[in-house]
């Protein structure tokens, strides 16, 4: 491997948050692993996971069962939306190139 490659090498791992023999691993099981999102995903994540959390606390606080089940779907939704939004962004592609 040249300077240039281990390099470039280096950088996408560190991209991908993970080590190079871990990043070179995903390639030959067939997959291209993501950059990894900045802080703001996270915290974007984050925010939606306590909205989540607020909601289902109120589906236990109040006394109209209606109520208390919209919020408790309200709160599965959302969670359903975050886990999808996290599924695009963080698993790694399979890729269409196949070792032999």
């Amino acid at each position: 491997m040249t300077k240039a490659e281990a390099q470039d090498l280096q950088k996408k791992a560190k991209k991908a948050c993970m080590t190079e023999a871990r990043f070179i691993r995903m390639l030959l099981e067939g997959y291209n692993p993501p950059a990894a999102p900045d802080d703001r995903f996270y915290d974007a994540m984050n925010e939606m996971r306590k909205a989540s959390e607020r909601l289902e606390s109120l589906s236990h606080t109040t006394d109209d069962a209606d109520r208390s089940l919209q919020y408790h779907n309200a709160a599965h939704e959302l969670l359903r939306i975050q886990n999808e939004i996290e599924k695009k962004y963080l698993l790694p592609k399979e890729s269409d190139f196949r070792w032999q």
